[in-house]
């Protein structure tokens, strides 16, 4: 595409998939607070450690959904771009342009 923009779809496409799979990862951590808070031993210690445990899970939240709206961004944005890229070829071949 000739322009002030180029867009390399590949590399879009794998920044889609590791936003997916980053989601992922964050679905599937844990937050056992009672196994990770009494492995320290000491109250002033496991008590910080489980305040810390319980704010990570609530953020971990927020963040799961900022990756999964970033992911769906993105993916429109490489759908997007596709159809007008083929709409291009079409009209430029003189096949239409519609799909």
């Amino acid at each position: 595409m000739s322009g002030p923009y180029k867009y390399d779809i590949g590399e879009l496409q794998e920044t889609a998939t590791g936003l997916r799979t980053l989601k992922g990862d964050y679905e599937s951590a844990t937050d056992d607070r009672e196994a990770t808070s009494s492995s320290f031993g000491f109250d002033e210690i496991s008590g910080a450690v489980e305040e810390f445990v319980s704010s990570w899970s609530d953020k971990r939240k927020e963040q799961i959904a900022d990756l999964e709206s970033a992911y769906e961004g993105l993916t429109a944005v490489i759908d997007n771009y596709e159809k007008l890229d083929a709409d291009g070829v079409a009209q430029v071949s003189g096949t239409g342009g519609q799909q």
